[in-house]
């Protein structure tokens, strides 16, 4: 089953509909958080972005973590228009 909302942030960065239970809809929600923006700012996984990343998206953090960024400069092309 496709996810509506994944299907249309695919062509707006500021689609602001989320499906509970989706993972990519958490991974997007998470790389357009407070803690994620923080903890970049941080340069460091902040603990309240792990907490953020192990609560939404599971124990496996790492991966977590590399889907997040990912999906972040996604988005920022997008907005910037590519």
């Amino acid at each position: 089953m496709t996810c509506q909302n994944c299907a249309a942030a695919r062509t707006d960065a500021h689609w602001p509909g989320y499906q509970a239970g989706c993972r990519a809809c958490g991974v997007r929600a998470l790389a357009s958080s407070p803690a994620f923006f923080n903890a970049a700012r941080a340069g460091e996984l902040t603990p309240a972005y792990r907490a953020a990343l192990q609560a939404l998206l599971g124990e496996d953090w790492q991966v977590s973590h590399r889907e997040v960024k990912a999906e972040y400069a996604r988005l920022q092309s997008l907005k910037k228009g590519g």
